[in-house]
């Protein structure tokens, strides 16, 4: 039986972890429960269309918001689809037609777009499910993300 020189193999070296928003993904600073009562503090579960607009705002021009200053477009966006729309859906459908919460499509494009920014992995129907599972909860959650994020960028 004839021997064979086997090399051993060199272990590689391990690469730094990627930079944020620069090619590697990122991870949720703040956990889904974790923002809730914080900043933005219970405006997320008594007005979550304002906290939702404040996101947007602070999304898309990188400056720190209180959540009652999100009042605008996506404020009211988020107010009439899950209010009026789906007030009216209830009134003529009957109480089903609750089950069908149109406000958290709002919520969830918000998020998506956070995501995206960032470079946080996941994908617009987990985006979808969060806010119609737990809306203030994910509410809250952005915010504080943002405010973390935006905070530091600027220190």
């Amino acid at each position: 039986m004839a021997t064979t020189d086997i090399a051993p193999i060199a272990p590689t070296p391990p690469s730094p972890p990627p930079s944020p928003g620069v090619g590697g993904a990122d991870t949720w600073k703040v956990d889904l429960c974790g923002g809730c009562c914080k900043a933005s503090g219970c405006a997320g579960c008594c007005c979550p269309c304002c906290v939702i607009g404040a996101n947007a705002k602070m999304v898309s021009h990188g400056v720190v918001v209180q959540p009652m200053d999100g009042c605008g477009g996506v404020c009211c966006a988020h107010a009439a689809i899950g209010g009026i729309i789906q007030g009216a859906a209830i009134f003529f459908l009957g109480p089903l037609a609750a089950l069908v919460h149109l406000g958290s499509l709002v919520g969830c494009c918000v998020r998506t777009d956070l995501r995206k920014k960032y470079n946080i992995p996941g994908n617009p129907v987990g985006d979808c499910c969060i806010h119609y599972c737990c809306g203030p909860c994910a509410v809250c959650q952005e915010y504080e993300e943002l405010v973390t994020r935006i905070n530091a960028t600027n220190a």
